[in-house]
């Protein structure tokens, strides 16, 4: 799992900022005491401007310390979070996509439609876009699951690797149906990017916050289904 450095930089940026308001401060005072010292005792200084300037000086240095405190509690929600994101390794999760990873001869997606369909064509392109498999899918109203085994047309296995659902179903009149997809596979890695949580899924990124549920193991996972 990888963090990056952006909460040591803010913390850095924190410290350096309230070490030069320091500075700042015992030079103002340095000056103010060498006026003090040095004014007319007929025609004494106007106290109200430096005492307007030392409550700015007290705001900003209240300022500092209020992002240094939000800056600990920033890094601490993201400690947690990479620690609740292991729990996620070896899990199957769902998430938004139409392109998973095929391995050991199985790859799942789900997909859902928002009317009975006439016709509903599945088909498994390979990174290259090319047709490796097809067949007919579930066409009533509602969510589907297509488990495929990596067998392409003729029956033979292909190799592992990412795999993209593509759908084609229309209505009774031939009209286009526009379908929804989702991906499912096992989180392999994790992952800390800035303010963001990524789950691997082989060479997929999928951000915690897109991650829709966590499955149980398939049942059957060697065989192939649309439902």
């Amino acid at each position: 799992m990888e963090v990056t450095a952006t909460n040591s930089q803010a913390q850095q940026a924190s410290v350096i900022a309230g070490q030069d308001l320091a500075e700042n401060f015992d030079n103002f005072l340095m000056l103010l005491v060498t006026q003090l010292e040095n004014q007319d005792p007929l025609e004494p200084m106007d106290t109200n401007e430096f005492t307007s300037q030392i409550v700015q000086f007290a705001s900003v240095e209240q300022e500092i310390a209020s992002n240094t405190n939000l800056e600990r509690l920033i890094a601490l929600q993201r400690s947690n979070q990479a620690a609740a994101a292991v729990n996620y390794l070896g899990k199957r999760v769902e998430a938004e996509g139409n392109t998973t990873v095929l391995t050991d001869g199985y790859a799942e997606w789900n997909y859902g439609l928002p009317e009975n369909a006439d016709t509903v064509e599945l088909m498994v392109v390979d990174e290259l876009g090319n047709q490796i498999y097809h067949t007919e899918g579930a066409n009533d109203l509602g969510a589907h699951r297509f488990v495929w085994n990596g067998l392409d047309d003729s029956g033979n296995p292909v190799p592992d690797g990412l795999y993209t659902l593509s759908i084609n179903a229309t209505d009774a009149e031939g009209q286009a149906i526009a379908p929804t997809m989702t991906v499912v596979g096992q989180v392999d890695g994790v992952e800390t990017t800035g303010d963001t949580v990524v789950l691997f899924v082989g060479p997929i990124g999928i951000p915690i916050g897109d991650v829709i549920s966590i499955l149980d193991a398939p049942q059957n996972p060697a065989e192939a289904e649309a439902t």
